[in-house]
């Protein structure tokens, strides 16, 4: 069957070209920032028009989807159980081509393989809404954007059979004591904080899902140290020269961050480490509310009011 042709509207240039920047997003992410009344000022529009449009996108070749259903507690107590969540969507490179030729420039971050596993879906889209929360919080700061490395961005010159840190630009192995210590942080970005003078900080982030367990935490922990102490930081941030690096687990629960905090009283990479429920990065708080501990349980926040 012919594929239907489809009039390309700003609008959905705009989606494109956001879905090629952050690597993917779900229905309800696309809805509120791209097809949405408070997303373009008309009236309003429903989330079933924005999955139209999105089952056009996607039979034109320009994106493809996933359909998560993931296990959770209804309630605390209760079994886990099935839950169907939005539609998750990536660019193709044909997307990325149709982006490029009509808006003169590529999306970085199009869909170069297979359709990740449910569990990876799910876990960088949580990285995207923790990334966005900053972006938009810049902007509405009017503050210069922070820039972003994301954990699957690659060398120019990187091939298939490459070791990881020879692949992924956020991938370190150290040697420490006769033992290997490796990590590839979700995302990192380079922010900028107002004051006198203002600095430029290096942050580097850890979605946690609750997934890993202690030796996992304490090995991210050290290798987190070894980055900041021999100034590695810089390789990704050479601005970064005169702030105090960071990085940041966004955790599920409270209960979570007792944990990791417990795990890591006796490692000196917790004094790098700030902490927030992921319910709470949000683009009003994200910067000037209390909703950072640091190691010693205190709230911080970014910015200085």
């Amino acid at each position: 069957m012919a594929k239907k042709n489809i009039v390309v509207t700003d609008r959905d240039l705009a989606a494109l070209a956001e879905l090629g920047e952050l690597g993917l997003m779900d229905t309800e992410l696309l809805f509120e920032r791209h097809f949405s009344a408070k997303a373009d000022g008309t009236s309003v529009k429903s989330p079933k028009s924005c999955q139209r449009r999105l089952a056009d996108m996607e039979a034109q070749g320009w994106v493809e989807s996933r359909s998560p259903t993931i296990m959770e507690n209804a309630t605390p107590k209760s079994p886990r159980v099935p839950r169907k969540k939005p539609s998750i969507y990536r660019l193709t490179v044909a997307g990325a081509d149709l982006v490029e030729k009509r808006l003169g420039r590529r999306p970085p971050r199009p869909g170069r393989s297979d359709m990740p596993s449910v569990e990876t879906v799910v876990h960088r889209l949580g990285v995207v809404k923790t990334r966005l929360a900053f972006d938009d919080a810049y902007r509405q700061e009017a503050l210069p954007a922070p820039r972003w490395i994301m954990e699957y961005d690659t060398y120019a010159d990187w091939t298939p059979t490459a070791k990881k840190h020879e692949q992924f630009l956020l991938a370190e192995t150290f040697r420490v004591e006769n033992r290997s210590l490796s990590c590839r942080p979700d995302a990192a970005a380079l922010l900028h904080l107002p004051g006198e003078p203002p600095a430029k900080v290096a942050l580097y982030f850890e979605y946690d899902r609750s997934t890993e367990g202690e030796a996992q935490i304490t090995q991210k922990l050290a290798w987190y140290a070894t980055l900041f102490h021999n100034r590695h930081h810089l390789r990704h941030w050479p601005d970064a020269e005169n702030g105090i690096p960071r990085f940041a687990f966004i955790c599920p629960t409270v209960r979570r961050i007792e944990s990791i905090i417990g795990w890591g009283r006796h490692h000196s990479g917790i004094a790098y480490c700030r902490f927030a429920v992921a319910k709470d990065v949000t683009p009003n708080s994200v910067l000037r509310q209390p909703i950072w501990l640091d190691a010693m349980r205190r709230p911080r926040s970014l910015f200085r009011s």
